[in-house]
């Protein structure tokens, strides 16, 4: 299993997966690629609002590779901080239900339900 495929794989099966990672959940996402890939270490970015995945010597997010540049292994107070972190608690929240509420009536119907 390809790290590339699987990020592209999930990326591909809703528009607003790439949103959710970015926004909010990043730290998830390196969660579910150390399930599948036990050697991924999480990385913070300087300003310690975003995290990327190491994996043979190559950084990713949920777009795929990142420059590593301005990234270091996470501290305890880094892990306490990201592990706050989701976009369903945080003000991302507003920012989706905006976006996604009014672009499909149906899928926002599920979306704010699954929210709740």
């Amino acid at each position: 299993m390809e790290i590339e495929g699987v990020i592209s794989s999930l990326r591909s099966t809703d528009r607003y997966v790439e949103t959710i990672f970015l926004e909010g959940g990043c730290y998830q996402f390196h969660q579910f690629l150390a399930a599948l890939f036990p050697e991924a270490k999480a990385l913070i970015n300087v300003g310690r609002d975003h995290v990327v995945t190491l994996l043979n010597d190559t950084c990713y997010d949920i777009t795929g590779k990142v420059e590593s540049a301005g990234y270091h292994e996470l501290s305890r107070e880094d892990l306490s901080l990201v592990e706050s972190w989701s976009f369903s608690r945080t003000r991302h929240r507003g920012y989706f239900l905006n976006k996604v509420g009014r672009a499909l009536c149906c899928t926002a119907c599920i979306v704010l339900h699954c929210l709740h």
